[in-house]
């Protein structure tokens, strides 16, 4: 059975799986599969899904140590798998693929597709976030930090109190793993 470590911990944590992260996974993988959808296998569009799915688990990872906020995860769903989708096109595609013509040249177009994505958006993303920022809309008051918007917005009194204890609990659960790695890196096991 295909589990993920992650997935694993965030069910014995908080006693429950995240619809959410499961709901994003499958999602990932569409996203994945949309771009080359016209022209593979099926062998290849589920490959391409279960690599898409990866790619947004561990871009997560990356967004959350950066502690970027992105409470939908929308950009490594539609950005990050997207721009694996364009890379799977050059790959996977049964006429001009590289895994079935063995030509380099479709890849090569992809990635230039990629990257022209990627800059597109960056630039468009820095025009609009610039523009908020000088007019003193990007941010909200300190105290809203604080509390977090989603508790203010969404959850009743319960649910806040709740969902504070499980973060807790989760949070001392990776201390105490983090303290086991450090003991046995310090007696050379890892």
């Amino acid at each position: 059975m295909f589990t993920d470590k992650a997935v694993v911990q965030e069910r014995q944590i908080s006693y429950h799986y995240n619809v959410h992260q499961l709901c994003n996974g499958v999602l990932a993988g569409m996203v994945s599969v949309t771009a080359s959808c016209k022209n593979i296998d099926l062998w290849a569009a589920a490959t391409i899904g279960i690599i898409g799915s990866q790619i947004y688990i561990q871009t997560q990872k990356l967004i959350s140590r950066f502690e970027i906020d992105d409470p939908l995860d929308i950009s490594e769903v539609h950005g990050f798998c997207g721009i694996w989708a364009i890379i799977a096109a050059g790959i996977f595609d049964r006429d001009k693929g590289l895994f079935y013509s063995g030509n380099s040249e479709q890849l090569g177009i992809q990635l230039i597709g990629a990257i022209a994505y990627s800059c597109w958006a960056a630039l468009l993303s820095f025009l609009f976030f610039y523009s908020l920022k000088k007019n003193g809309r990007l941010r909200v008051n300190v105290i809203f930090e604080i509390i977090g918007l989603d508790f203010i917005k969404h959850l009743t009194n319960g649910e806040m109190a709740i969902n504070i204890l499980r973060e807790e609990q989760r949070k001392d659960y990776l201390r105490k793993v983090h303290h086991k790695k450090i003991k046995l890196f310090q007696q050379g096991i890892i």
